[in-house]
Parts: C-alpha cells; structure tokens; sequence
C-alpha cells in the first residue's frame, strides 16, 4: 500500500523489508508478487545470499536477509526510503548491529522511515531505544477447530477396503477382479486377459 500511494505515484517509493531467513525473503517476495498480479522482479523483488532478482529501480520492494541489508548499507541508502526490519523479535548479532546502525541513521537521513514489526516484541525496549511513537495494530482472532484423524474418518463415514487375499489359487484365476493381487511385479507383467 506505501508503493502504491506515495503523492509521486510509488515511482520515489523504495522499500527494502528484512526477514530472517533466506526462505522467507523468498516465498514471500513471491506471494507478494503474485497478489499485485506480477511477475518477480517486476515491481518486487528478493535478495539473498548465492541468489537475487532484483525488482526494478524505482516504485519497489525489496525483501531480503537481515545480513545482504548490512551488506547494501555499506554502500549507503542510495534509492532506499523505507526500512521494514519484520520479526524483530528474533534477535541475534545481525540484527541488533542492524538497529545499531538504524538509529544512527535517522538522524542523519531524517526523510528514511522504519518500521520494526513483530507479534512479540517487549516494545518499550525498542521504543525508548529509537526515542519513537509506537503504532499498535489490534489483532483478529479466528476461531480455530481442532480435529483429529478419528474425526475426518468418522466425518467421511470411510470404511478401509477389505483386505486383499494373497495366494497361489488367485495367480492361477487372473479375472478374479479387485481381490486379484500378484505375488510379484514379474507376475502382473506376463498374465494376459483372452
């Protein structure tokens, strides 16, 4: 939704979101993707290690590892206007080095915006650190029902097929129909039905 209602048309629009690991940069750049009705590397696009498609230079999003943002940050933010950093919660090395250079940041690239997402996260921490306001989104539930195997049997009415008669008089009778069953691939092969 920032991409597309930027006052420029999304064309000045940047954002670069961090997962934690590669296969969430990913599946959800290509989720993304495939609900703007795009191709990836259109107007969203992945970066992580040994593999990249890159989304187009202007009006994009980018997702990517915590580790390939600290390597792009090295170069500066050159076209980057937004900064998602999701699960933050999972912290480790990268990611607080991260925050560290994050804060540095904002008050020297005072136009740069970030966002620090997650489901549970103690937010007075990040909130005194970054000296910002906190944005709380209320949850929705969904009513969840459990079921087990026993259940779908039953709600199926399924009933196991009978079990199939193995022996030497049904290798002799091959039109013997379903409770037919050769005694080896080698069997099956050679019988003939005239």
């Amino acid at each position: 939704a920032v991409v597309s209602t930027q006052s420029t048309g999304g064309a000045d629009c940047n954002i670069v979101i961090t997962q934690p690991r590669r296969i969430s940069a990913i599946s959800i750049s290509e989720r993304v993707a495939w609900e703007r009705c795009e191709e990836i590397s259109e107007s969203v696009g992945y970066s992580v290690r040994f593999d990249s498609k890159m989304p187009r230079p202007y009006g994009s999003i980018m997702y990517c590892t915590t580790g390939t943002l600290l390597r792009k940050l090295n170069n500066g933010l050159h076209g980057i206007s937004h900064i998602v950093v999701d699960e933050i919660h999972e912290r480790d090395i990268n990611t607080d080095f991260l925050l560290i250079i994050l804060r540095d940041m904002l008050q020297i690239h005072t136009q740069l915006k970030v966002v620090l997402m997650s489901a549970t996260v103690d937010v007075d921490l990040f909130a005194n650190y970054f000296r910002c306001p906190v944005v709380e989104v209320p949850e929705r539930t969904f009513k969840v029902d459990r079921y087990f195997l026993e259940d779908a049997i039953e709600m199926l009415d399924f009933f196991p097929p009978p079990p199939r008669k193995k022996g030497k008089n049904n290798k002799k009778n091959p039109l013997a129909g379903d409770d037919y069953m050769a005694e080896s691939d080698d069997d099956a092969d050679c019988l003939s039905y005239s």
